[in-house]
Order: C-alpha cells, then structure tokens, then sequence
C-alpha cells in the first residue's frame, strides 16, 4: 500500500511537473509570439513610413519637372518673340520713351546735388542718329561761366561779428 501511495504521489508530483512544464512552454511561445509581433508591427510602420517618403519625393521631383518644363516654355516663348520684327519695333518705340525720362530725371537729380550749376545748354533731341542724345549749342560751353574773384573774397560786412 506504501508504494501505491508513493507511486500515486509520484504520479501527481510528474502530473504536476509536466503541467508546470506545459504553462512555461505556453509562456514562452507567447513571448516569443509577442516579440515577432512587435517586430512585424516595427517593420511595417517602417515600411509604411519608406512607402510615404517615397510618394513625397516622387511628388516633388514631379513638382520640380513640371516648373522645369514651364521655364522652359517661357523661355522658348520669350525667344521667339524677341525673333520677331514686332518686338524690335517695340523695344525702339520704348527706348525712344524711356531715354528722354531718363535724361530729364539725370538732369532733375544733377541739379538738386548741385544747383548753382547751369544745366540750360542741355537739351535731348528726337532724332533718329545714334550719334548723340542730347545737343549742345554751338555758342554755348560746357563749362560754368567764370565768377569774378571780388566776388570770392569775404568783405568786413559779411563776416559774422561773433568771429571777432
């Protein structure tokens, strides 16, 4: 009877064992089958991610293709109206207008930074040469008319009393 005990208590200690063995198996495949699926979910968000990364550089070099074709339009478009005869004709109508503005805006500007200085003898001219914008009469010089020195040299009046 002893050993009949003994052996149904070895029988229920191996049950037990083996149960026990059973459960860590279990527990260990289960960690094992959450750490793949961690892995998996890590490397599909990777892969989602590289996927995105990709649409946005093909978005963008198509971006940048389609403004490169463009430019490229409108530079072909200003080409070939700078090759018509219109454009020529325009381009001379505008200088003839934008010279004289120009010119008189120069003068306008030259006689605020200096206005003692004679600007009369200049004039522009709408002729057609390339010769020169502006005339000069023949009587006349470039150069100011000379100031008399008496007029250079400070007389007794003109000298402020607080000098003395």
């Amino acid at each position: 009877m002893e050993e009949a005990k003994q052996a149904t208590e070895d029988k229920a200690k191996l049950v037990e064992y083996i149960a026990r063995e059973e459960k860590m198996k279990a527990k260990l495949l289960l960690e094992e089958r959450l750490k793949a699926s961690k892995a998996w979910a890590r490397a599909m968000e990777e892969a989602k991610q590289a996927t995105e990364d990709k649409a946005k550089l093909v978005e963008y070099i198509a971006r940048e293709e389609k403004m490169k074709v463009i430019a490229e339009a409108k530079l072909k478009g200003i080409k070939e109206y700078k090759a018509l005869a219109k454009f020529e004709s325009e381009d001379a109508k505008a200088s003839l207008v934008a010279y004289p503005y120009g010119f008189h805006a120069s003068k306008a500007r030259l006689h605020r930074m200096a206005p003692k200085l004679d600007l009369s003898h200049l004039h522009v001219e709408n002729s057609e040469d390339e010769v020169g914008a502006f005339s000069l009469n023949e009587d006349e010089s470039i150069l100011p008319k000379p100031t008399p020195i008496e007029a250079l040299i400070p007389t007794v009046e003109s000298i402020p009393y607080s000098c003395f």
